[in-house]
């Protein structure tokens, strides 16, 4: 069976404040960086479990991806691939919204 590739609410609010805050200075390099993320959501999907464990939660199933600054976590599931959050790697990766 298939996987299906679901984003998180707050997965997609951290990309848009990320597109803001870069469209400060280059409305290109924004875009560019909203389709590049959504394009590494495709490649998740295909390969799940090419992602790096994410240290802080040790669990085979949350994974993470590195794309420029920015942590691609997610969450494989039986049939669907949770994108959980995109956050900045150098903050602090908060477990509890790993949860939502």
């Amino acid at each position: 069976m298939a996987k299906r590739l679901v984003w998180s609410p707050s997965a997609l609010e951290c990309i848009d404040k990320i597109a803001e805050y870069i469209a400060i200075d280059s409305l290109f390099y924004a875009k560019a960086f909203v389709r590049n993320i959504f394009n590494l959501g495709n490649q998740i999907l295909l390969f799940p479990e090419a992602g790096r464990i994410v240290p802080e939660v040790d669990d085979k199933v949350i994974r993470e991806v590195i794309y420029g600054n920015y942590r691609v976590v997610y969450r494989i599931d039986k049939s669907i691939i949770n994108i959980l959050a995109v956050a900045n790697s150098a903050q602090l990766l908060v477990i509890a919204d790993l949860n939502n």
